[in-house]
């Protein structure tokens, strides 16, 4: 997956790249930073939703609120930091659920209260054990991107690998807003389609 590992080999600390992306707004920056937790946010997203489509969604979700986030607040040590963020959203979307879904005893509590030191960002044995599943999950991602159609690939990688807004991306591409967005929802919808094909076929 050279466009995710590619990230993972600047040898900036994550403070320092969250301090340059305060500072010149560089979506490229962000992208090697959230590059990095990539894997372990999808993997705490499906700890908290036991349900791979809606952890997929909450994680492209939370690239959207660290993308405004990270501009408001000085990090001084952004993986627990990050860890918070992530572990809000899934909060959030499941207390806005709730009247509409269970939640096994085995699976988190929505109140329960998880120390991100303790935690090492999330339950690492879990992860460990389920790093196979990721890294399968994260190359049909790929694969799947890469088979929508152009304008859709095109849209879906500016807005959440490049953090580009509708209004950049239709300037790039020379299209109205409406056409980006709509490139997007149904790329999303294309994306869920053939990741869900994957997983029946595995």
């Amino acid at each position: 997956m050279a466009w995710l590992r590619s990230r993972r080999e600047d040898k900036r600390s994550d403070e320092k790249l969250a301090i340059e992306y305060r500072q010149s707004e560089d979506q490229t920056v962000l992208g090697i930073l959230y590059g990095r937790y990539l894997e372990l946010i999808y993997g705490l997203c499906l700890q908290y939703f036991k349900d791979a489509a809606r952890a997929e969604d909450a994680t492209l979700d939370i690239y959207e609120e660290l993308r405004i986030k990270l501009l408001k607040h000085q990090v001084d040590n952004f993986r627990p930091w990050v860890y918070r963020l992530a572990r809000n959203h899934c909060l959030m979307v499941l207390r806005r659920g709730a009247s509409h879904m269970t939640i096994d005893s085995s699976s988190v509590s929505i109140s329960q209260e998880l120390d991100p030191a303790d935690m090492q960002f999330a339950d690492t044995s879990h992860l460990e054990g389920e790093a196979i599943e990721k890294e399968a999950v994260l190359q049909a991602l790929e694969a799947c991107t890469e088979a929508l159609p152009v304008n859709q690939c095109d849209c879906i990688k500016r807005f959440y690998l490049n953090g580009e807004s509708y209004a950049d991306i239709a300037a790039a591409l020379s299209v109205t807003i409406g056409k980006v967005r709509s490139a997007i929802q149904n790329g999303r919808r294309n994306l869920k389609i053939c990741l869900e094909g994957k997983k029946a076929h595995a």
